[in-house]
């Protein structure tokens, strides 16, 4: 695979390179794509997931280094899995921004020991399980408390 397409894939077509909080951009970048085609999300988890541990070795070796800063797709996928199977409303995607973004950064039990692998796709996964977690966490809250689905 050509260096310049992994380099824009990973960058989810250039927000990695954004400066400071390069994960947080993604996954706000992710949020309109949710909400516009929400019907199409878990075609979105699917492709993104894929396409991402499809090119994390390639990544690796574009950006000459292990879990490079600028890919992003991973928080893109990541956050699309926190939203799937949820309601369509502000609160749920503020909520499942802020839980991800804490799983992501936090990285707590499994989300750590995968980050800390050596596996190139362990760019992907940390964040997968990080957007199942929230993912977890909202639909109990949604059971628990009807009134966030209306």
């Amino acid at each position: 695979m050509k260096k310049g397409l992994v380099k824009s894939l990973a960058t989810f077509f250039g927000i990695g390179y954004l400066p400071l909080m390069a994960g947080t951009w993604a996954s706000l970048a992710a949020l309109p794509l949710a909400w516009f085609f929400h019907e199409t999300l878990l075609w979105q988890v699917l492709v993104f997931s894929l396409i991402g541990l499809a090119i994390c070795k390639p990544a690796e070796e574009a950006f000459q280094k292990k879990d490079p800063g600028a890919f992003v797709l991973d928080e893109v996928a990541g956050m699309q899995l926190s939203l799937l199977a949820l309601p369509k409303n502000g609160y749920i995607f503020s909520a499942a921004f802020i839980l991800f973004r804490l799983f992501d950064i936090w990285k707590p039990g499994p989300i750590g020991r995968i980050q800390a692998s050596k596996n190139p796709m362990s760019i992907m996964w940390d964040d997968i399980l990080a957007g199942l977690f929230a993912n977890i966490l909202l639909q109990a809250s949604v059971r628990l408390f009807p009134v966030l689905s209306a």
